[in-house]
């Protein structure tokens, strides 16, 4: 969330934003004050002024992305765009879930693998496809091997769904030691609740989930843009190419 914009001499970062909005042209540059004028409020409706924020919102993450939390801002003549300081610590979530699914248990253990380095949720990629495999590129470029990492969908919250078995078996019988969640919906359903991923890529969370047989597993993960929104706006593969270094920093310290 943005703390507040001092629009006092606005000019040059509100021309760079929102040079085409008629509300920006129309404005009296020598009437604005720290204080919101009427006149302004009044002509945007809520959908646009929650719109321009967001817009601001992902301004400064873009021109931020590899600063930390408190450095992500964006200073100009009479003052600063700011985003809220967010607790970086890991958060410990419960997810109970009855892994005892016969037959996605049988076929998890067929591989003998029994721990994976890496586990890629939210995958979507289909080999039938003629569209370029990127998640596969960003792997191939992480060094992994066919044994170190597993990729899943996760787009289904239905926790009687086998999509959702598969994923919560995975987790429970090859232990992975970091889990990237893919995009906004494979985020939310580990997060237990909706968020911007402009807010929360590159952040390590923490996800405990309990089974039937009262053990418990902890897994480490990391929420990065989906590799279908990167192929749409390929100038983000960068901010998802940073966050994938944070997690092979992050394993290799475990």
């Amino acid at each position: 969330m943005l703390n507040s914009v001092d629009l006092n001499g606005r000019k040059g970062l509100g021309e760079a934003l929102f040079e085409n909005g008629y509300w920006f042209q129309n404005v009296n540059e020598n009437n604005i004050t720290h204080q919101p004028n009427t006149t302004f409020v009044d002509k945007i409706t809520p959908n646009e002024k929650e719109l321009t924020l967001n817009a601001l919102e992902d301004f400064v993450v873009k021109k931020t992305e590899t600063k930390r939390i408190e450095e992500k801002k964006i200073s100009f003549k009479g003052g600063e765009i700011r985003l809220n300081k967010s607790d970086d610590s890991l958060k410990l979530l419960k997810l109970k879930y009855n892994a005892d699914h016969e037959r996605i248990k049988a076929d998890i253990l067929a591989d003998k693998n029994d721990q994976i380095d890496f586990l890629f949720l939210g995958d979507n990629y289909s080999s039938e496809s003629d569209q370029e495999d990127l998640l596969n590129n960003m792997i191939t470029a992480m060094k992994l091997s066919p044994l170190e990492y597993i990729r899943l969908p996760f787009e289904d919250k239905d926790t009687e769904s086998d999509e959702f078995k598969r994923v919560v078996n995975v987790i429970h019988f090859k232990h992975p030691r970091f889990v990237i969640s893919l995009g906004a919906i494979s985020t939310n359903i580990l997060l237990g609740q909706k968020e911007r991923l402009s807010r929360v890529h590159g952040k390590i969370f923490s996800r405990s989930i309990e089974f039937k047989d009262k053990s418990q597993n902890t897994i480490l993960f990391m929420p990065i843009f989906h590799p279908d929104y990167l192929k749409i706006n390929p100038n983000m593969k960068r901010s998802a190419w940073i966050d994938l270094q944070k997690a092979m920093e992050q394993i290799a310290s475990l």
